[in-house]
Order: structure tokens, then C-alpha cells, then sequence
């Protein structure tokens, strides 16, 4: 299955795995292979799309959005604890990157 997502090929569903969890797991191996392979934006939703709302699904989409940039959309179903998770965490890192210790690595770098 590891070597099918590397190369390109994503199984929607292993055959014989019924954990949920495990399920989800292979799914987000696959995710991140997609990302790999440079997959459009669309096949990643999608992708994610057939998550179960759930941590992993808010960790990939938060790795996502790092990975593409702040262009990349993450209009999915969320449930409102997900959506407000991730608001929450993007408002953070923008206020982190505009606070105080940068404004000091910056007057640091040019300082040198």
C-alpha cells in the first residue's frame, strides 16, 4: 500500500483493514504522498473529504495549509470544534510571525 501511494496510485480503501483507525492512517500515508506527488489542490480535498472528522483530519489540513501556502483552501464539512481549532491556530502563527520576537530577529539580521 506504502509503495502504491508513493507511485501515484491511491486505494480509497485497503482490503481486509477494518480499524478505524488504522483505516485513517493509511488514508493520511496516502495524503501525504499526494502531497509529494504534487496532486492538485482538488484531488487533496477530496482526499481529505473521505477522513472522518477527527484530530488526524485537523493535523492534515494545518500541514496543508503550511505546505501549500495561505492560498490553500480548506473548505471542507468541518465540525465547529475543527473550524474553530484551526481559526484559532492560524490567528496564533499570524500573530507570532508580526510579534515581538520577530520584529527582533529582524532588527538583529539587518543589524549584522
Amino acid at each position: 500500500m506504502e509503495q502504491l501511494a508513493r507511485d501515484g496510485e491511491y486505494v480509497p480503501r485497503v482490503a481486509g483493514l477494518t480499524d478505524p483507525f488504522f483505516a485513517a492512517c493509511t488514508r493520511m500515508m496516502q495524503i501525504y504522498n499526494m502531497l509529494q506527488n504534487e496532486e492538485p489542490a482538488d484531488t487533496l480535498l477530496d482526499a481529505l473529504a473521505q477522513l472522518p472528522p477527527s484530530d488526524l483530519r485537523v493535523a492534515a489540513i494545518e500541514y496543508m495549509a503550511r505546505k501549500k501556502g495561505p492560498d490553500f483552501s480548506y473548505e471542507l464539512p468541518l465540525l465547529a470544534q475543527e473550524r474553530a481549532f484551526l481559526d484559532h491556530h492560524f490567528e496564533s502563527e499570524k500573530a507570532l510571525k508580526s510579534g515581538p520576537v520577530e520584529e527582533q530577529a529582524t532588527s538583529v539580521a539587518s543589524a549584522v
